[in-house]
């Protein structure tokens, strides 16, 4: 893979995150073991904090703004190809919440520079011992679209939720993105279907206080996203199956 000095780009999708941004830029590693040039880009996401100003304190190399906050997908589809202009080899991409640690990066990158695989994922639950205080309806609407994707890919994943990933530029060419909602969920069933290598390895992820709270102070609006989230999977990639059982509920209701 070395025919040339191997980029990484680092994209950080980011909205209203002035209290954890600062730490997760100056924690991305500058030198890595068989990259050549490393690059930090933020995706600001139409904050109407500090977050842009505090990220260009940090000397990151590239921010690209949006005037409203049009979503985590639109934000995720604009690092790609912010990170592609700037010819990346390797794209990362971590949350701006501090949730992960970015001097995992050497890891979960390591996979694709060995050439093992294109796309690789941080999975919370492929080790017990690292596995994360979550939330039980959170971790509850993780495990059933995992089942999801699973049962779309005929795959096995643990995790398709998480957002700390490493693509290849392979990958990240070929991928097709996706709606605010699921575009998480889409990358496996996008990449699968394009016969490209998919790694998931276990890395500690940290829960915080506050983000915990929210949802346990509404739960009722985390189901409902979930079931939006299976609902949008189901109808985009199986949408045989999901108008046949939603004329068949139309039916029901209808005449019985």
């Amino acid at each position: 893979m070395k025919e040339h000095d191997l980029k990484l780009c680092v994209m950080i999708p980011a909205y209203n995150e002035e209290v954890s941004i600062r730490s997760v830029i100056e924690g991305i590693p500058r030198k890595i073991d068989g990259v050549d040039c490393i690059e930090v880009l933020v995706i600001d996401d139409g904050s109407t904090d500090s977050t842009v100003q505090i990220a260009k304190d940090a000397a990151v190399d590239k921010i690209v703004s949006h005037f409203t906050n049009e979503g985590l997908g639109v934000a995720f589809r604009h690092g790609l190809e912010a990170s592609l202009k700037r010819g990346a080899d390797i794209i990362v991409s971590i949350d701006a919440d501090g949730q992960f640690d970015p001097k995992d990066i050497p890891k979960l990158i390591k996979p694709i520079l060995n050439n093992k695989a294109d796309f690789v994922t941080t999975s919370r639950f492929l080790n017990k011992s690292l596995e994360p205080d979550m939330p039980f309806i959170k971790k509850f609407g993780n495990k059933i679209l995992t089942k999801i994707i699973n049962i779309i890919t005929k795959q096995n994943f643990t995790d398709t939720q998480c957002g700390f990933r490493a693509y290849s530029k392979k990958a990240a060419l070929k991928l097709n993105t996706f709606g605010d909602f699921t575009y998480t969920q889409e990358v496996f069933i996008n990449l699968v279907e394009k016969k490209l290598r998919i790694k998931e390895i276990p890395l500690k992820v940290i829960y915080k206080i506050d983000r915990k709270s929210r949802v346990f102070r509404n739960p009722l609006s985390y189901a409902v996203k979930v079931i939006m989230i299976i609902t949008r999977v189901i109808r985009d990639y199986k949408p045989l199956k999901f108008f046949w059982n939603s004329w068949i509920v139309y039916i029901w209701y209808r005449f019985f």
